[in-house]
């Protein structure tokens, strides 16, 4: 008889967590009212991604992965829950902020895990430490932008700059930019902050967002055509992305231009 392969014993425990466990190890997560953990141990990154795209809530879009040999930590949040946080906005994976972990962001990290707190108690001590987390990281991330950048990054971050805007249609990850310009993707991230005052993702979403939102007013362009000028193949994902940047669809401002033409025809 074929001897079944023995679960690990859980080196970390998330106080009040659902736990799956399975030959590969134990899957926990927690679901408050903004925010969702979610540990994977030992760490395994196909594993942790298919549970947790299982048990994730849709309407919280941030996040923060933390990883060392043992375990996956990643905690999903509401958008809104950040505002305050200026370092933050725009950004939905936060863990690009971070080219480096330091000792205090770790121990805010591993402070979730292996309380003895249970029931509400557990659930107040919780939230207590997702606010201690991301004050802890938004001191992390000052104390990474007060090193001073040399001119050769500042010249990688111009350049950048530069791909993106010279061709909207092509829509890459910050990590691809990073490579063309030559540098890493925490170098680029580090530089271009320091350039330009915000994240080389928001830097692309916000010129993408604008360029379409000018287009839609001033031509009449079909949607999917759009779509393609700013780097998205699909006019749907282009649809979501816009009225979540804006607040209003791009058909929206297709009807009042209709609206508005027909007006003045009529006149």
């Amino acid at each position: 008889m074929k001897k079944r392969k023995p679960v690990p014993r859980p080196g970390y425990v998330l106080p009040c967590a659902t736990q799956i466990k399975n030959d590969n190890g134990l899957f926990q997560y927690y679901k408050g009212d903004f925010f969702t953990f979610f540990v994977t141990q030992p760490a395994d990154s196909s594993l942790h991604h298919q549970l947790t795209q299982k048990h994730l809530d849709p309407q919280q879009p941030v996040h923060l992965l933390y990883r060392n040999n043992d375990l996956l930590f990643e905690i999903f949040l509401q958008a809104e829950s950040l505002d305050g946080y200026d370092d933050f906005t725009g950004v939905t994976n936060l863990s690009t902020l971070i080219p480096f972990w330091s000792l205090g962001m770790e121990q805010a990290v591993k402070a979730f895990l292996n309380s003895s707190l249970t029931g509400p108690l557990a659930d107040r001590f919780l939230y207590a430490r997702v606010i201690d987390l991301f004050v802890q990281l938004a001191h992390h991330i000052h104390q990474v932008y007060e090193i001073t950048i040399d001119n050769a990054a500042i010249q990688h971050a111009e350049k950048a700059k530069q791909i993106i805007v010279d061709d909207l249609s092509v829509y890459d990850t910050v990590e691809q930019v990073a490579r063309k310009v030559g540098i890493s993707e925490a170098e680029l991230q580090l530089a271009f902050k320091y350039r330009f005052g915000m994240t080389v993702g928001k830097f692309s979403k916000d010129e993408r967002m604008k360029f379409a939102h000018d287009m839609l007013e001033k031509k009449d362009d079909i949607l999917l055509s759009v779509a393609l000028e700013v780097g998205y193949n699909d006019p749907g994902n282009f649809s979501v992305a816009f009225k979540n940047y804006y607040g209003y669809s791009p058909g929206y401002i297709q009807r009042k231009k209709k609206e508005f033409n027909s007006g003045s025809q009529g006149g």
